[in-house]
């Protein structure tokens, strides 16, 4: 959990962690197995970017970081099960 917090805080301040300003992170053909292998800090950037994106725009902006563990989680445990699904589809498949 408190990784999770310090992870937002690099970002907020302009921090980076796990790969340069310049490179960019395709969640799009990102595989479960690269997902749960990946570093923590770029774990952390990843669901934060998925809290983002499940965001109602009606909702205050806000990070709920209960909500954020408990996707970890989901993730964690269906993509330790499917390692050679693609990301975005176990997030969609988990977040149905």
């Amino acid at each position: 959990m408190k990784l999770v917090r310090i992870v937002v805080a690099c970002i907020a301040i302009g921090i980076t962690p796990g790969f340069g300003a310049d490179e960019t992170l395709p969640l799009a053909k990102m595989s479960c197995k690269q997902f749960v292998d990946a570093p923590k800090d770029t774990v952390g950037v990843i669901l934060t970017w998925m809290m983002g994106y499940l965001q109602d725009e009606n909702e205050p902006a806000e990070i709920n970081f209960t909500k954020m563990e408990d996707l970890a989680k989901k993730l964690g445990a269906y993509c330790g099960a499917n390692p050679g699904e693609g990301l975005m589809k176990a997030f969609d498949k988990v977040t149905e």
